[in-house]
């Protein structure tokens, strides 16, 4: 594993089970999807290592999972090629 926390199994409002994996850059979160393979994939782009395309297209190598990018607002280049890449 790549020495995620072990986050709290948390219960939707549906009564599902869910549980987050949490990443402190993108290549630890990388790691964690590809090994996971979670249902959803929330990206807030706000890593050092990566650029938000660049974490993308890693991602889409192995997962069609959705992919939700939490805003940054001012870059609008950065939004469309986010969106070109799969992401919403």
């Amino acid at each position: 594993m790549c020495g995620l926390p072990k986050s709290p199994r948390w219960r939707s409002t549906c009564g599902a089970r869910c549980n987050p994996l949490i990443a402190t850059s993108a290549g630890e979160g990388i790691e964690a999807i590809e090994q996971n393979q979670p249902d959803v994939v929330l990206l807030h782009p706000d890593f050092d290592d990566l650029t938000l395309s660049q974490a993308i297209q890693e991602i889409r190598r192995f997962s069609q999972a959705p992919m939700l990018v939490l805003g940054r607002y001012g870059d609008e280049m950065e939004v469309v090629t986010s969106l070109e890449l799969g992401a919403r």
